[in-house]
């Protein structure tokens, strides 16, 4: 697998039975059904060589290691074609413009520059582990797929969004913290915000009961 800002890596999958074979009337009953059974064979050769293509958000959170667990046990097809995928937040290095007291544009940074290196570093580990991490956990279920990331975007939910259009993703599959409705109404969630602009099926894998 490969890692690198919206690359891949390739993995088998399955998906909907799709016949495009169109047929052809005969006054033969014989020609119809030779017809028939063509057009059947052509069907299956698609259905076996479509890629389902899932899309699995993670990060370091045993909320994404649950997902992926989840996925394999439960949600996993021969053929799918799995897409790991990390968003990295930037939001505490890339510095922010707004406007200051006097109508004029002004840019802040959250951190001192001299230390914007340091978690450049410290993100770039990140991705190397995450990588490493769930590659591992597939490779020994025996799944093939993908390992994706991206810097571009500075809410998660947007770039799971991105990667599920770009990518032609079909099902998404992710974990959430577990947030009451009041902390979900003021903090906002991930899971959420998915679920409202994510126009492909998408299973949510909570934490475990208590």
């Amino acid at each position: 697998m490969s890692t690198s800002e919206a690359q891949s890596t390739e993995s088998p999958s399955n998906g909907t039975p799709s016949d495009g074979t169109t047929k052809r009337r005969s006054s033969s009953t014989k020609e119809e059904s030779s017809t028939r059974r063509a057009s059947g064979s052509g069907g299956d050769a698609h259905r076996h060589h479509h890629h389902r293509r899932v899309l699995l958000p993670v990060d370091e959170s045993e909320n994404s290691l649950r997902a992926v667990k989840w996925y394999i046990e439960y949600g996993r097809r021969s053929h799918d074609h799995v897409i790991l995928f990390h968003s990295v937040d930037t939001s505490l290095i890339i510095p922010s413009m707004g406007y200051n007291l006097a109508g004029k544009v002004s840019f802040s940074c959250p951190v001192p520059l001299g230390n914007v290196e340091q978690l450049l570093k410290e993100k770039e580990k990140e991705v190397i582990e995450t990588k490493k991490k769930f590659e591992q956990i597939l490779a020994e279920a025996g799944v093939k797929g993908e390992f994706v990331y991206t810097s571009q975007f500075p809410h998660a939910g947007e770039a799971i969004i991105h990667a599920c259009k770009e990518r032609a993703v079909e099902y998404i599959i992710m974990g959430n913290r577990g947030m009451g409705a009041i902390r979900r109404t003021f903090l906002g969630s991930i899971s959420d915000y998915v679920l409202h602009h994510a126009h492909v099926p998408t299973t949510i894998i909570p934490p475990p009961h208590k």
